[in-house]
């Protein structure tokens, strides 16, 4: 072979190389701007838009990909990488205009994601002969073929078919998710053809079996029923089993801004749903995300996609997207109480204090009566350190319990959390002790007392006993750890103290506090450069003021 040849592979291989770490290294950049300047190049956008779907930033990748395609149109894998971005961004509209632009040049054949949004349109289109004519010819468009029957139920057109294709479905060898789909499908399917009757005695029937956990069925339960609600007796068997239920709220209410099943395409609409449900339990988050914005699209209220879509959003670390399908859900539909809650969580995780007081406050408005709303507010009050105000939070919480029973031990630890940090201790360990007395194996009660009595120097080897407790409990937790490790510190047992704490460390090497504590060990143990090394290492994780300034005395005068 030419020497030649060889050096300009190589030469281009290098190129190539360092072409693609220059883009890495702008990931973050392309990821944080949607500036298109690498438009200009066909190779810089293919670039570009993996980095962005690298990143989940499939608006971005769709920008790009789309303008390589305009470069390339009769690229097919090109083009389905553009539909599938424009899919994961959630513009099926954009999707479809794309796929007819260019349906000449993509082998519809072999494109399963050509076939699905094109039998997505039919269905928006009501063309149910076309979507049904379709999917008879490769069934593998829908990801799963278990689900194949119910959407072929509400492809029929008529009631003797429609029960024949959801016959077809195999429900009872695949436990009570799937159980659960059949019944909701078959009661709507009934209410569909006019059978209001045998479709509420379906879902009766499922609500009285003892299974507590189906709100779908009551969401839609109580859609039929709308007009007899307060002397149901399966409604006020829920209410009176789940008195703090978000759902009891919504019960008495009218005018509720909810999904109806009321054509075939809302049938259709809950079955991809269902799908994207069963992707996410299965932890395909790209391809439930796109499930629930084809569900979105034949019904924008179906919204329960959009409380879907921010736990796929979460598990990606999306938190800001999380936090925008969730702006989708009205307050007044039976999913706006969980929603707002959500929402003020994750920006409470992100400390945006405002903002989650926001959305709680909206509830409090809402519904003023609820235990979670006040806790909540304690909660994001706590957090900015404002413990006058936490206490106060959550002692209205507190008020509205008509009896203290074992889940209500949180109220207490949290009160306690608030009273301690505002150094009233007796009232403080008072709520530990009545939290531990409602739930007494509670690994957080029982770390944050024992921790907290070694703190103060108090009931030293009770306390080493109700961390021990913790461990057992919860025995990876590094912050647990760090409390035996501490106890052992507190009672001159330093070379234990020494090897708890590093195993704390080893668990979570960033902490500043738990550093701290192993520096402090390491100190009174003898080692002393050990402890030095331990202390500078807790000044790289940002201390709060007063424990930096104590770790830099301690690095000039030691203990």
């Amino acid at each position: 072979m030419d020497s030649k040849v060889i050096l300009n592979k190589n030469f281009y291989k290098t190129i190539f190389f360092f072409t693609l770490v220059f883009f890495f290294l702008i990931a973050k950049k392309i990821n944080a701007s949607e500036n298109l300047h690498y438009l200009s190049s066909y190779y810089g956008s293919l670039l570009a838009g993996q980095i962005a779907k690298y990143n989940n930033e499939n608006k971005i990748a769709s920008k790009y990909y789309r303008f390589a395609n305009t470069k390339n149109p009769k690229n097919n894998d090109i083009l389905e990488l553009s539909l599938m971005s424009s899919l994961l961004s959630g513009d099926i509209k954009l999707a479809l205009e794309d796929l007819e632009k260019y349906d000449k040049s993509l082998s519809t054949k072999n494109s399963k994601i050509s076939q699905l949004l094109n039998f997505i349109k039919y269905i928006k289109n009501e063309n149910y002969k076309q979507a049904l004519k379709l999917l008879n010819q490769n069934e593998e468009i829908i990801i799963t073929v278990k689900v194949l029957p119910i959407i072929k139920a509400w492809l029929a057109d008529n009631f003797s078919k429609a029960k024949s294709e959801i016959n077809q479905f195999e429900y009872k060898s695949d436990g009570l998710v799937m159980s659960d789909i059949y019944f909701i499908h078959l009661a709507l399917i009934n209410n569909f053809y006019k059978d209001k009757a045998n479709a509420i005695n379906i879902f009766e029937k499922t609500l009285s079996s003892g299974v507590d956990n189906r709100l779908r069925h009551m969401f839609f339960y109580k859609n039929l029923i709308d007009d007899k609600v307060e002397e149901n007796k399966i409604i006020k068997s829920f209410v009176n089993k789940n008195p703090s239920h978000s759902f009891n709220i919504y019960v008495n209410k009218k005018n509720l801004n909810d999904f109806k099943v009321s054509t075939r395409k809302d049938g259709i609409s809950e079955s991809l749903f269902n799908i994207a449900e069963a992707l996410y339990s299965q932890r395909m988050y790209d391809l439930s995300i796109a499930y629930c914005y084809l569900s979105l699209y034949l019904n924008k209220n179906n919204f329960i996609n959009y409380y879907l879509l921010s736990q796929n959003f979460i598990m990606l670390q999306k938190a800001e997207k999380a936090i925008s399908v969730l702006q989708n859900i009205p307050l007044n539909s039976y999913l706006g109480w969980n929603s707002f809650l959500k929402i003020a969580d994750i920006n409470l995780n992100l400390n945006h204090y405002s903002k989650a007081e926001n959305f709680i406050l909206q509830l409090k408005k809402y519904s003023s009566n609820r235990v979670d709303v006040h806790y909540k507010l304690g909660e994001i009050y706590h957090n900015k350190k404002d413990y006058v105000k936490a206490i106060k939070a959550f002692n209205e919480a507190i008020s509205l319990l008509k009896i203290s029973s074992e889940e209500n031990w949180y109220l207490y630890y949290s009160r306690g959390m608030s009273y301690e940090r505002s150094n009233q201790w007796e009232k403080a360990e008072k709520d530990f002790l009545y939290a531990l007395e409602l739930s007494p194996r509670q690994p957080l009660v029982l770390n944050y007392l024992g921790y907290t009595w070694i703190d103060y120097g108090m009931n030293l080897k009770k306390a080493e006993n109700f961390i021990k407790e913790a461990i057992k409990l919860r025995p990876k937790d590094g912050y647990f750890i760090d409390s035996l490790g501490w106890a052992y510190y507190r009672q001159g047992k330093y070379d234990l103290a020494v090897l708890e704490l590093e195993k704390a460390v080893g668990l979570i090497p960033n902490d500043p506090v738990i550093n701290d504590h192993l520096g402090d060990a390491l100190f009174r143990a003898g080692y002393y450069n050990e402890a030095k090394y331990q202390w500078n290492r807790a000044l790289l994780y940002e201390p709060e003021k007063e424990l930096k300034e104590n770790i830099k005395f301690k690095l000039k005068k030691g203990l």
